[in-house]
């Protein structure tokens, strides 16, 4: 636990600290910075939060959410807007730049969809309750939010090699908590390296896309996207009875061009959960597993393989089917796993299958939660 102090302007430069208050609760000031000075006093820290940003999480308003709501990152809105504060964009203490909603308590009834180019912290002061499908997961080319799209992430899956007659091998599976399955090889091409495992609970960070799969320049087939991170943190408790899921994008199908059918692209990894509460309660699911890899197409390309199939909060996702004599793509990531290899297919001029996605990271801070987790939830 860190110990700081915390210091609210007060005119003409002056600073207002905790002790002050504690010993004048009936000052003005005191009474307007709220809650942000008994977080101070009772050792409350939000994970990846500087104590600059900490200051300005005194909104004292209840939120309940209970129609579908999009959350969007990039643009730093919320659609319908609710109450609370919003923060669009601000810096994590070590990683990347985040959006940040805080209100006193905090209600999700509804589903929620997280979509943009950052990860979302959500704060309450108070308590936190979910009874609704939190979605920040990539879908298929689109990234979760903080995700990265294909061959992008420090986890980017590698690309699928082509060029030797007809022949074309599959692109790997993306990386982050687990690694990604490898391409298939195809008639001596070698497949795409599968992503490697990076990141710790120290960054709210996102998942890693896989590699596009070996094709002619003017149709290779598309990695799928890394899922998204989000961060849910409660003063007091945390109510969890609905999902939370960061799962990796399923690679696109592959197809043929110019009489030459393309390898299978690789799937995308699983992003990040991040929970932090003094209690946790409920028997929510959390997921950060896996997208499936594509399968190869045929020789010319006359018969595409299919494309691998997002991952759920509860499993990876389906490997493609490849077409005719393809490779077929190797499935998404779940639990302890990795992701599978795409499947390799050498005889003459033939395709390989992507790998698939490796799972993301969950961590919690606190007391152990009982949540089912996919992959196992650690302290962080």
């Amino acid at each position: 636990m860190r110990a700081w102090w915390l210091l609210l302007a007060v005119g003409c430069g002056k600073q207002l600290n905790p002790e002050f208050c504690a010993a004048h609760p009936d000052d003005s000031r005191c009474l307007a910075a709220g809650d942000a000075l008994t977080d101070v006093n009772d050792g409350f820290n939000v994970a990846h939060l500087s104590v600059a940003t900490e200051a300005m999480l005194t909104n004292t308003e209840n939120v309940t959410i209970l129609s579908f709501t999009t959350i969007d990152t990039a643009m730093g809105t919320i659609d319908p807007p609710v109450g609370g504060l919003v923060i669009p964009s601000v810096a994590q203490d070590s990683g990347p730049m985040v959006m940040v909603f805080q209100a006193a308590n905090i209600t999700l009834g509804e589903t929620i969809t997280v979509i943009g180019d950052k990860p979302l912290i959500i704060v309450a002061t108070n308590d936190l309750v979910v009874n609704a499908v939190v979605d920040a997961a990539a879908d298929m080319a689109m990234a979760g939010p903080g995700g990265g799209q294909q061959t992008m992430g420090m986890g980017a899956g590698g690309t699928g090699g082509g060029g030797n007659n007809l022949a074309d091998s599959g692109g790997g599976g993306g990386g982050f908590g687990g690694v990604g399955g490898a391409g298939g090889d195809g008639d001596n091409r070698m497949g795409g390296d599968g992503g490697a495992t990076y990141g710790d609970a120290m960054s709210l960070t996102g998942g890693s896309g896989g590699g596009r799969g070996g094709a002619p320049a003017a149709c290779p087939a598309s990695g799928g996207s890394g899922g998204g991170a989000i961060q849910l943190t409660a003063r007091d408790t945390l109510t969890l009875d609905g999902s939370i899921d960061v799962g990796g994008g399923g690679a696109s199908a592959a197809a043929g061009c110019s009489g030459d059918g393309a390898g299978g692209a690789g799937g995308g990894s699983g992003g990040m959960i991040f929970l932090q509460a003094r209690v946790f309660a409920g028997a929510g699911t959390l997921g950060a597993n896996g997208g499936g890899g594509g399968g190869g197409a045929s020789q010319s390309g006359t018969t595409f393989g299919m494309a691998g199939s997002n991952a759920t909060v509860t499993s990876g996702g389906m490997g493609g089917s490849g077409g005719s004599s393809g490779g077929r793509g190797g499935n998404g990531a779940s639990g302890t796993n990795v992701g599978q290899e795409g499947v390799s297919n050498t005889s003459s001029d033939q395709n390989g299958g992507g790998g698939g996605g490796g799972t993301g990271r969950i961590f919690y801070r606190g007391p152990q939660p009982s949540y089912a987790s996919s992959p196992p939830a650690t302290n962080g």
